[in-house]
């Protein structure tokens, strides 16, 4: 989120909360430079998390498995115009889009076995452009297929008014 007053001072914000319900998401920015009293131009990105278009998206072939784990391998595949360089070994998955694009982000959509269940979540990191993570394999998988998918922004400017709580 990007905030500007009427004079083109820009709010730095301290602590920005970020909270997710029946999937509506909220933010509340605190401890900003800003003046209360004055109205703001925010300028905020979405992102689409589900639906993607077909062109949006890279699936992996079947990926085999062997004593649990994911054979090393690399994979690099262009994604509209960037760059998909795709990692495994073990139960590491890592994923990385160059060149950054401007508009868009890098979103994991999903990871299963071959009978379809997906793989549970370890641990790990998930930025704009990449991330790097772990799973679980289930007892008897065979091999898993990874769904990513290349999400649009779209950017809203609004103006508002704070107050005071």
């Amino acid at each position: 989120m990007e905030a500007t007053d009427t004079t083109g001072n820009e709010g730095d914000f301290g602590v920005i909360n970020y909270a997710q319900t029946n999937g509506v998401i909220s933010y509340d920015a605190e401890g900003t430079s800003l003046n209360p009293s004055e109205v703001w131009r925010l300028r905020m990105g979405f992102v689409r998390q589900k639906d993607f278009a077909p062109d949006q998206v890279w699936t992996s072939p079947d990926l085999p498995i062997r004593n649990g784990g994911l054979l090393p391998a690399i994979l690099t595949t262009n994604l509209q115009s960037c760059q998909l360089l795709v990692e495994l070994k073990g139960y590491t998955v890592r994923a990385k889009l160059n060149p950054k694009p401007k508009d868009a982000r890098l979103r994991l959509i999903q990871i299963v076995d071959n009978r379809g269940t997906p793989l549970e979540h370890l641990g790990g990191s998930f930025g704009d452009y990449e991330f790097d993570g772990q799973w679980r394999v289930s007892p008897g998988a065979e091999s898993i297929k990874i769904r990513i998918g290349l999400a649009e922004i779209r950017h809203f400017e609004f103006l508002a008014q704070p107050v005071r709580q």
